[in-house]
């Protein structure tokens, strides 16, 4: 998260001097950068679910992956996750 919003910082920087333009607006690049880096971190996989129109699995619909991914995570001692199946 800090070396993109590092790049994003550093790339204004050298654009801004490059197309002769203020040079102040890179405290504005910094809070842009952080904030993206930000929602990226704490919503990628929703972000990707959503993109990828996920649906959760059901032990009805999906019984064979439902009771397999079930297995596994109590086998390893993992508490069982949301598990979400992309259509194909």
């Amino acid at each position: 998260m800090f070396l993109f919003t590092s790049f994003i910082a550093i790339s204004v920087y050298f654009a801004s001097y490059a197309f002769d333009l203020n040079p102040s607006i890179v405290p504005i690049a910094l809070i842009l950068g952080g904030f993206t880096s930000f929602i990226s971190y704490w919503f990628s996989d929703k972000i990707i679910l959503t993109i990828s129109r996920a649906r959760p699995a059901t032990k009805e619909e999906d019984y064979y992956f439902y009771t397999v991914a079930q297995n596994i995570s109590i086998n390893t001692g993992i508490k069982p996750k949301l598990t979400n199946v992309i259509e194909g």
